[in-house]
């Protein structure tokens, strides 16, 4: 919804998929997660946008590692990695 009101507006934007940290929802941890980002120009660029998590920018716990949403290849690419926080502030 947010990349259709995005492009309504005249700005480009796309979903992007990762990993995020979410602590009060699951508990700690990174879960799978998508999010929109939006182009601002040559300026700025790209900047990730997180509505769910009520972020008009998307914090650095947000960690990109696809175009587009969350699919089974994103999955797979992911099983098995395990994350470690050493230090969140």
């Amino acid at each position: 919804l947010f990349k259709a009101l995005a492009g309504s507006v005249g700005l480009r934007a796309r979903v992007v998929s990762g990993l995020v940290y979410n602590e009060p929802v699951f508990g700690p941890g990174f879960y799978p997660h998508a999010w929109v980002e939006v182009d601002f120009g040559d300026e700025l660029g790209w900047l990730g946008v997180d509505p769910m998590l009520a972020q008009p920018l998307a914090d650095p716990t947000h960690l990109k590692f696809v175009d587009g949403g969350v699919n089974a290849a994103m999955f797979r690419m992911l099983s098995g990695v395990e994350l470690e926080v050493l230090e969140l502030r």
